[in-house]
């Protein structure tokens, strides 16, 4: 859900994956899945 919001899709991967209790490398691929032309591989 997070993904899909327009101001959390901006934030990087680790804030995310902390938000939601997973793993950074999870994050980083469901960002790939959903926007895989405009993906940064951002991991801050």
């Amino acid at each position: 859900m997070l993904l899909s919001n327009l101001e959390w899709s901006k934030w990087s991967n680790s804030p995310i994956a902390k938000q939601c209790a997973v793993d950074e490398g999870l994050v980083r691929k469901l960002k790939a899945e959903i926007t895989p032309d405009n993906y940064e591989d951002r991991t801050d």
